[in-house]
């Protein structure tokens, strides 16, 4: 490293080099010179939040693109102390364009983050239904899609109102082929609210859904005994 580059990855007084703040603000401009001037891409700070996690976190897609160009992908999965990666910090902020991004250039949406929420848990908690679609495209798998619909279904049952994208990210978890009944049993034996949901168009959803699949189930049953 030459003097001129560890000038301009030396950490500000809060620990983030020149690079992280710009990333985090989304001025694409200053990263681009600050990168073209040797700035680390992977630079990280002393709680291992790396330059990216920070782009991804303020959502600015060209600056994630900008990084990504510049050979971030190093630190593409890299966790923080707080076990978070650019990946769960772009879902958990609803920036599906850049989570798009981080995806295709291989992100793990495995569980991270002090509370072990995989990226599409994170992303449906965002309410954002790009972000959640974003994610989906890259985790097709039923079984995904159930988990974080269980996952939603609770935390949207423990609030005092759903917000206002949650209906729409249901209808699209339970569109790929997530479990409406293993929802409601979440919802059931959830210690958050234990009197029913307090989101009463998640749960009729819900509840409609699971009605429609058993109304399925018979007729399907029904037409196997005809056809014997």
């Amino acid at each position: 490293m030459t003097p001129r580059q560890a000038q301009i990855d030396a950490p500000c007084g809060d620990g983030f080099t020149p690079l992280h703040h710009a990333a985090r603000r989304g001025w694409a401009t200053i990263v681009l010179r600050l990168l073209e001037a040797g700035a680390d891409p992977n630079a990280a700070s002393v709680a291992r939040i790396t330059v990216l996690m920070a782009a991804a976190d303020g959502g600015d897609q060209t600056t994630v693109a900008a990084l990504l160009a510049a050979g971030a992908g190093a630190s593409l999965n890299t966790t923080s102390f707080r076990r978070e990666t650019a990946l769960t910090l772009a879902c958990s902020g609803g920036h599906a364009a850049a989570a798009r991004l981080l995806l295709e250039a291989g992100a793990g949406t495995g569980r991270a983050g002090s509370y072990g929420k995989t990226a599409l848990m994170r992303a449906a908690w965002a309410d954002d239904v790009d972000t959640v679609r974003a994610v989906l495209d890259h985790c097709p798998g039923a079984d995904e899609a159930t988990e974080a619909l269980a996952d939603y279904s609770v935390g949207a049952h423990a609030r005092t109102a759903p917000g206002p994208g949650s209906v729409a990210v249901v209808r699209l978890l339970l569109s790929r082929g997530a479990d409406p009944y293993a929802a409601v049993r979440a919802v059931r034996e959830s210690s958050a609210a234990p009197r029913g949901f307090r989101s009463p168009e998640i749960g009729r959803l819900l509840r409609e859904t699971c009605v429609w699949l058993r109304r399925r189930q018979l007729v399907g049953w029904r037409l196997a005994v005809v056809g014997r």
